[in-house]
Parts: structure tokens; sequence; C-alpha cells
């Protein structure tokens, strides 16, 4: 009976998480076509993240730390995001990844999310620079910055732990 309990859990893990790449996938391939990120995908993060937090909440596996933690880097991602889009009219970031960023903190949680939207800003900088020099671009080139999100999404969720603790032991934290 446990058994059996264990393996329609880990199945219906694995169906999460399918459903969170999947939605990666959508996001990176939309935004590189069309540079717009569409909603369906936000909302489906959305929903997946509600549908975890209400399972942690639930099943007493959902910390207050971890519920403040999550909210407080959701509403910097959400800050941040939108400061950039409105200092600079929408001209340096769509307002897709303002509704995208504060979406995948809430999905992977503060400490990953935090993670994944600094990778984010890292490889799409680099990346921008790598334009510039080549000179396929120009500083006013416009860069889809949904694929780099989603990019610091998966990275984070898959390795975000090791990541955190080797920033933290570079930090001497």
């Amino acid at each position: 009976m446990l058994i059996d309990y264990l393996y329609v859990s880990e199945f219906v893990s694995l169906l999460y998480y399918f459903a969170f790449a999947v939605f990666l996938i959508v996001i990176f391939a939309y935004d590189v076509k069309h540079m717009i990120i569409p909603d369906f995908a936000t909302a489906g993060i959305a929903a997946l993240a509600c549908i975890g937090w209400a399972v942690r909440f639930f099943s007493g596996s959902a910390s207050t730390s971890d519920i403040g933690m999550t909210a407080g880097v959701a509403m910097l991602a959400l800050i941040v995001f939108g400061g950039i889009w409105g200092i600079s009219r929408g001209n340096a970031m769509g307002f897709g990844d303002v509704k995208l960023a504060p979406v995948l903190v809430l999905f992977l949680g503060g400490l990953k999310g935090g993670i994944a939207i600094l990778l984010s800003f890292w490889v799409g900088a680099l990346v921008g620079i790598m334009v510039v020099i080549i000179k396929r671009g120009t500083l006013k080139s416009k860069i889809p910055f949904g694929p780099y999100l989603a990019f610091g999404a998966f990275v984070s969720l898959v390795w975000g732990d090791g990541l955190a603790n080797t920033y933290f032991r570079l930090l001497g934290v």
C-alpha cells in the first residue's frame, strides 16, 4: 500500500515538473520567435505554483520562513523588473518579463527563484555583450529576455541547491 502511494507520488511529481519544463520551452521558443511571452504560459506556471504551495501548506512542509522568503523575493523581482520596464518605458524589457519573473520565484521558492533571476541577468548580459562584440548588434539591439529567464529557472530547478551552497561557501556564510 505504501509502495503504491510512493509510486503515485513520484509520478505526480514527475508530471508537475514536466509541465513546468514544457511551459519554459514554450516561453523560450515563443519569445525568441515573436519577442513576446505568452500569458497562458505564465498563467500555467502560476497555477502550478499555487498547486505546489497548497500541497506544501496542507502537508505541513511549508514553513513560515519559506513562505516569507518566497513572497519577499517575488516582490523584489516584481519591483526590479517593473522598475526597469517603467523607467525604460518598455524599451529595455517587455511587460511579459515583468509578469514572468515573480511567477518563477513563486514556483521555485525564494532561494532558487533568486538564483534563477540572477542567472538570467548574468547569462543575458554575457550574450548581449557577445552580440555587440561580434558586431551582430548594437547596445540598442532588442534581445528577448524570456529565454534567459527560462534558462535560469531550469538551471536553478536542477542545480539551485548546489549553486546556493557554492555561493554561500565563497562568501564564507
